[in-house]
């Protein structure tokens, strides 16, 4: 559909479509045939070969206006022929093409899918009957939109694309940096324009050539191109430089402002010129510690200030109104981020600008402050300052029993003194570089934040100096091990330990001294220590002092007594108060209680109760393992095995354990010392009602409840049930008493069965009956332990009921 040239070459295949008018009005579309002729209707046969289309259309009118009278034509093309091209060389798929008879040479080149990578784009070739008749120059396309060395195509025509040739490179600040071919001499200049020109951040001024001498060295060639010029040889590479990243003549503001960024700088510009008011600032900004950041020297060195932004905004003819200088960056802080990992770029810096044998400008402040951390060492930087930067001290902080680590910088050791902050002459003692201080709180312990300081004190301990730590043992509010402090004494070890606690014997107090004699030998030494009047005695390294406990201090007891009790509760209790005293104190028994049921319960056997338990859930299930790992065990007992003992593990699961002490509560209550039992902290005594039930559990036909009748036994009571079943091991049945004492079911006398008189609440447990040879014979001791607590557990609830 693409309009036909004026200058379009006739050819066979063409269609010329001819409309007449006039007498008649017709349309002929008539094909050129193969030797060149088109056969015009009322006219015959026209030789129409190599002419173009203007030629074309002024012959056809002349011949109709002579021939045909009375009538006019409009001559125009209609399909067009197809010509078969050859593209070949670099081409990406070379070939024979067949395409349209308007094609040029991009047409033929694009439907070969482009030139490969080592393809030249400056030198492609267009070949008619084995001469070359035209050149492209794909670059005056590409650049500069120039079409008029893109001629058509003729049938056979041949397309042929050469290697690259000479290239050279520019990379950089240019707007196209890449790999050119160069067809003649260039120059760096004109492959800059080539290139597209510079970006705004190009310096041409410190441009540099990468070259390979002909001898085959690489060589590097410094060129200003905005003073001169250079001609570029083949695998040149170009490169131009941006400008410095650095802004001169001016300040930067970051952090949390509105509006960061660059200001320029003049001579007499104050904080305030950059940040006039708070207005300028994001919500909550931290006013009380700002950052400014200088570069002192050409080398790049950065010192660091303090600004109080609160007093320059409010007093702007005060010193807080630092004057800055150029390059001078100033650091917002907000008052809810951390400032520490804030500033943390500029603590690098410091540390990576600092010379070897000196300590970098930074301080660490550890303990009850908002932002702990690591902080830049500002010029003239106070312990106030410091505070200040890391967002200020709790209020539960011990002022008065501050740490500050110092190192010295000759020999690197590690020297503390404790300073009490409250006075005004510590809150202005400046920081040293690499000095670490530490604040505690009131109330809570100080080993945690020390961690780090004692291991350095060890570390740095050899056999010249030692270590330099004290510990502190026994009745003082934070016990532990601290650092062993300048001309320290053992007023000063309690004040970092807290202070004596409550249970204290300030009368006395022992420091264990290590001594050394001679080489290698030491000798250790007790010294009792008159609290009341040694305050000052002096400490040396590895001393350990004891604050000892006043005699018979114990905090006070506590046990509870539920149930069928006058006055049940919490009772405290005094060391060697006994069970009776407890029941005294609770106004004894109700009428109602049955004191033979009374259940006691101790943490210290809960907790025996829960190892035994666990210790039978191991084994059974080695036991259940053993069993899969024989083959001699035949396939039916080898399920039956593996169901009980599954039975077992999930009885024993959910067995809580109670901690239940078998006592004889009535024998107490009839004042028998032998009965009796020492309290301890959390015994529970629940004394249920008097119940009239007989339990039967385990393998009967009918586990179940019977209401208790004097004149029977256990016996009795299993027949109720309906008897053993097929399993029930009827020689281990066993009767748990009310009390938790567990008795057999019955004992022989000349051989003649005895069977056992059950009171009520008593339970009659039928365990079941395993082989004596299988792993599983700890089936009756889990049963046991089981039922027992369960017994407990349903007594518990019965009490909790009531």
């Amino acid at each position: 559909n693409v309009p036909v040239p004026a200058e379009y070459v006739i050819g066979p295949g063409d269609t010329v479509v001819v409309k007449f008018y006039g007498k008649e009005d017709t349309t002929e579309e008539i094909v050129v045939d193969r030797d060149g002729s088109l056969q015009l209707p009322g006219i015959g046969p026209i030789n129409v070969i190599g002419m173009n289309f203007r030629e074309l259309k002024t012959k056809l009118n002349k011949l109709i206006d002579e021939q045909m009278i009375g009538v006019k034509a409009s001559i125009s093309m209609g399909a067009l022929r197809s010509i078969r091209v050859f593209v070949l060389g670099e081409a990406y798929r070379p070939g024979t093409y067949t395409i349209s008879s308007l094609s040029n040479i991009t047409n033929a080149i694009f439907a070969s899918g482009g030139v490969t990578k080592v393809a030249s784009l400056r030198n492609i070739q267009l070949k008619r009957k084995g001469k070359i008749v035209s050149t492209l120059d794909l670059y005056d396309l590409l650049i500069k939109g120039d079409t008029t060395e893109d001629v058509r195509l003729l049938p056979g025509d041949v397309i042929f694309i050469p290697p690259v040739g000479q290239t050279v490179a520019i990379r950089g600040e240019v707007q196209r940096p890449a790999i050119y071919e160069i067809k003649d001499q260039l120059t760096a200049r004109e492959l800059v324009q080539l290139a597209g020109g510079y970006t705004p951040a190009a310096y041409p001024k410190a441009s540099r050539v990468d070259r390979v001498s002909a001898s085959g060295e690489r060589t590097v060639v410094d060129q200003n191109l905005k003073a001169s010029d250079l001609t570029l040889k083949n695998g040149d590479i170009l490169q131009i430089y941006p400008v410095l990243k650095q802004v001169e003549d001016s300040v930067v503001l970051r952090g949390h402002v509105d509006r960061p960024g660059g200001f320029t700088w003049r001579a007499g510009l104050k904080v305030t010129d950059v940040i006039p008011s708070v207005d300028v600032l994001k919500p909550n900004p931290d006013l009380s510690f700002a950052l400014l950041r200088r570069v002192e020297r050409e080398d790049g060195y950065v010192t660091t200030y303090r600004i109080e932004l609160g007093r320059a905004l409010s007093a702007p003819n005060s010193s807080a109104n630092l004057s800055l200088k150029p390059r001078d960056e100033i650091i917002v802080m907000n008052y809810s981020d951390n400032n520490a990992m804030a500033l943390r770029p500029v603590v690098n810096q410091l540390r990576m600008q600092t010379p070897v044998g000196e300590f970098p400008k930074i301080a660490t402040i550890r303990g009850t402050v908002k932002f702990p951390g690591i902080y830049p060492l500002t010029q003239a930087m106070t312990f106030e300052d410091l505070v200040s930067a890391s967002g200020g001290a709790f209020a539960n902080s011990d002022r008065k029993n501050v740490l500050i680590a110092r190192r010295d910088p000759k020999s690197t050791r590690v020297t503390v003194r404790r300073l009490d902050v409250t006075q005004p002459v510590i809150k202005a003692m400046h920081i040293l570089p690499r000095d670490e201080v530490y604040i505690f709180a009131v109330n809570e312990d100080r080993q945690y934040i020390l961690q780090q300081l004692i291991w350095s004190l060890k570390i740095q301990a050899d056999k010249t100096e030692d270590v330099q730590v004290v510990s502190i043992r026994g009745a003082v509010k934070f016990p532990g091990d601290y650092p062993l402090l300048t001309d320290m004494k053992i007023n000063d070890l309690l004040a970092l330990s807290g202070g004596l606690a409550e249970s204290a014997y300030s009368l006395s107090a022992e420091i264990t001294r290590r001594e050394l004699l001679t080489g290698d030998e030491y000798r250790v030494n007790h010294m009792a220590v008159d609290l009341a009047k040694n305050l000052n005695t002096p400490l040396f390294s590895r001393d350990v002092l004891v604050i000892k406990q006043i005699s018979n201090w114990q905090d006070v007891f506590e046990v509870q007594l539920e149930g069928e009790v006058n006055f049940p509760g919490i009772y405290p209790i005094k060391a060697g108060e006994n069970l009776s005293q407890i029941i005294e104190r609770a106004g004894g028994l109700k009428d109602s209680a049955d004191p033979m049921a009374a259940i006691f319960l101790r943490e210290s056997l809960k907790q025996r109760e829960a190892e035994i338990i666990q210790r039978y859930q191991k084994q059974i299930n080695e036991a259940i393992t053993q069993n899969n790992e024989k083959n001699k065990i035949a396939e039916e007992e080898l399920a039956e095995l593996s169901v009980a003992g599954t039975e077992m593990l999930g009885q024993l699961e959910s067995a809580e354990p109670s901690g239940r002490l078998v006592i004889n509560l009535p024998e107490i209550l009839k004042g028998k010392d032998y009965a009796d039992i020492e309290m301890r902290d959390g015994d529970r005594l629940i004394i249920p009602r008097q119940i009239q039930e007989i339990s039967v559990l385990g393998e009967v036909q009918q586990t179940t409840a019977h209401l208790f009748q004097r004149r029977h036994n256990a016996k009795h009571y299993i027949n109720l049930s309906g008897g053993f079943s097929r399993v029930a091991d009827k020689s281990k049945t066993y009767v748990i008493a009310r009390d938790g004492s567990v008795e057999p079911f019955r004992k022989r006398f000349l051989f003649i069965p005895i069977y056992k008189k059950v009171d009520a609440g008593d339970t009659i447990v039928v365990p079941r009956d395993i082989d004596p040879t299988s792993p599983l014979i700890i089936w009756g001791q889990v049963s046991r332990i089981v039922f027992q607590l369960a017994t407990t557990a349903a007594a518990l609830q019965t009490v909790g009921a009531l």
